[in-house]
């Protein structure tokens, strides 16, 4: 990379094979195949060094300290554990369909040629490569949620904002029990640049082209979603997590304020909830994949109040520490391999408001969002989720004349997402280098739509949603 194109240690004006080269390098932190050849170089200079040590300490030491140490119990051997923790990453790998990148680690592995167990796990991970089938992406479904709700009282108490919240957001209870569904039901989640994204064509220019998905027969592909990941201020005193913060075992939890004003900690919302389902079932997630989280901006995200508007009344102290945690927290998603999108900043239909408008929103998150998700130098965002569902254009493909969508992909958007009813709908525009997907709502109107209505079926695929539908809920939901 061109080194005018680094502002302290920060990407501007990122190339297309720039972001794709970032998208590799995070995808192969998740899957956690970097270690091994950090390993190799320790490993290599443990055993020099340590040969070298060993044997000034020997050969100057009184004999009866020689005598003592030959009672003492060996030390473990390095290249042993060094074996034990490639094939434990191995394993990893193959439970999340990546076999290609286990077989390469094994290899790593000093004499794996005449290491049964090592040489048989190879020839397993050979053959379950051998055995993946291409799964089309234009079947590839999209669900989404909003924050989810986690104490039903305090929601479902009667007053003016409990109709909303019925109607657009799922509990907590429903939402694992549509994962475990969908789980048995064979899906596996992914991410939209498995579906299509830039390539490297064989002059070296970067070319957007449609992927292969590979997984095994019988498994269906979805990507998950979740917007207004935000814990506006109206939500206050409704029993929702306030913000996202990095727990003491180093993953992402939620914070709950209670009534008396103490903290509690704990999986309240979908993030944590989907880290719990897929360390407890690791082939629920291809190579790593998460969801995505589509931000507003204007009461900050992620529970941090890091709009431009919150730095008179909380202080210009408060605000920047609000603003660093933040990153933090952001930085450990990062991590994890959640992905962000934009979700406008205000909230705005996009496609309906003025041009000027659309412009000057835009314009917001790209200055009070995007440096938060950002702020590692080595991250950017690609995917724009359109708030409301609607969409800039029609159903028909976006072309050249469409500025709205020509202003969005300049900033460097090329995924689009909006909300369709259709199990699948899916646009790759490799000339206009785009994806879009529609985005299936699995929230409590949508439920109470199935149940009741006999002639609509928009979730029989997914669950069973008379199984699934909470009775705590008001009903009818409208």
């Amino acid at each position: 990379m061109d080194e005018k194109q680094l502002i302290n240690g920060k990407i501007v004006n990122a190339t297309p094979e720039e972001i794709q080269k970032r998208r590799e390098l995070l995808r192969a932190k998740k899957r956690r195949s970097h270690y091994i050849h950090v390993g190799l170089a320790v490993l290599a200079v443990v055993v020099v060094m340590g040969a070298v040590f060993g044997l000034y300490k020997w050969f100057s030491a009184d004999d009866g300290a020689v005598a003592a140490r030959s009672t003492q119990q060996p030390t473990e051997d390095p290249r042993e554990a060094f074996r034990d923790e490639a094939i434990a990453s191995a394993e990893q790998l193959a439970a999340g369909y990546d076999y290609e990148q286990a077989v390469a680690v094994l290899q790593q592995i000093e004499g794996y040629e005449n290491d049964t167990k090592v040489s048989n796990l190879i020839s397993q991970y050979q053959a379950q490569q051998d055995a993946l089938v291409e799964y089309p992406i234009s079947e590839v479904t999209h669900i989404f949620f909003h924050t989810l709700i986690n104490n039903c009282d305090k929601v479902f108490d009667g007053d003016y904002k409990q109709g909303d919240y019925n109607q657009v957001m799922t509990t907590v209870e429903e939402f694992n029990a549509i994962m475990q569904s969908m789980y048995d039901r064979g899906y596996v989640l992914v991410e939209l640049s498995d579906m299509a994204g830039f390539e490297t064509a064989e002059d070296g220019t970067q070319v957007w082209t449609e992927k292969k998905l590979l997984l095994p027969e019988g498994k269906k592909a979805f990507v998950l979603s979740q917007d207004d990941v935000s814990y506006y201020e109206y939500m206050e005193g409704d029993g929702y997590p306030s913000r996202l913060l990095i727990g003491e075992d180093g993953r992402i939890t939620n914070e709950v304020i209670n009534d008396d004003g103490t903290a509690s900690y704990g999986s309240f919302d979908l993030v944590p909830l989907l880290e719990d389902f897929i360390a407890a079932h690791p082939d629920f997630s291809y190579k790593g994949a998460r969801g995505y989280l589509a931000l507003t901006g204007y009461d900050g995200i992620l529970g941090y109040r890091t709009a431009d508007k919150y730095k008179e009344s909380l202080g210009e102290e408060e605000w920047q520490r609000q603003v660093e945690e933040c990153k933090q927290v952001v930085n450990r998603l990062l991590e994890q391999g959640w992905e962000f999108a934009s979700h406008s900043w205000g909230h705005l239909n996009l496609g309906q408001v003025s041009y000027s408008t659309f412009v000057s929103d835009s314009e917001k998150w790209e200055a009070q969002v995007r440096p938060l998700l950002e702020n590692n130098g080595t991250y950017k965002v690609d995917t724009m989720i359109f708030a409301f569902g609607n969409d800039i254009g029609s159903w028909t493909p976006y072309t050249s004349q469409n500025e709205r969508f020509l202003y969005l992909r300049d900033r460097g958007f090329h995924y689009f997402c909006n909300v369709d009813s259709s199990q699948t709908w899916v646009q790759n525009n490799s000339e206009l280098q785009y994806l879009r997907q529609g985005r299936r709502n699995l929230d409590g109107q949508r439920m109470w739509q199935d149940m009741t209505d006999d002639s609509v079926d928009y979730l029989s695929d997914l669950f069973d949603v008379n199984a699934v539908f909470d009775q705590r809920r008001p009903t009818p939901v409208e």
